[in-house]
């Protein structure tokens, strides 16, 4: 799905609805079923490193972390403004 900078949360939120959109219409997800199982993998620093489904991630180093800060994998389908995704980053954040 490819990733997305920007220095906006409220930007990458938008973004993340639309390819979330995007995602489950391609796996014929419904409202109440989805059947997709891809996380956005976003940074500490608002950025969004892939959307896939988690057998596919890359992974995430230390020199990730370093330039980055850490990461969550949040559960698509997401919906909501900066501020959801900024409470749904701190939910998700691998903090250890």
């Amino acid at each position: 799905m490819g990733t997305y900078e920007n220095a906006s949360w409220q930007g990458l939120a938008e973004w993340l609805t639309q390819v979330s959109k995007e995602v489950c219409e391609a796996n014929d997800c419904t409202e109440d079923e989805h059947h997709c199982e891809s996380y956005a993998y976003v940074s500490e620093d608002g950025v969004c490193h892939d959307v896939c489904a988690c057998d596919y991630w890359r992974g995430w180093g230390s020199a990730d972390e370093d330039a980055h800060g850490h990461l969550a994998a949040i559960p698509l389908p997401f919906g909501g403004d900066g501020r959801d995704l900024r409470e749904a980053f701190e939910q998700w954040a691998d903090w250890d």
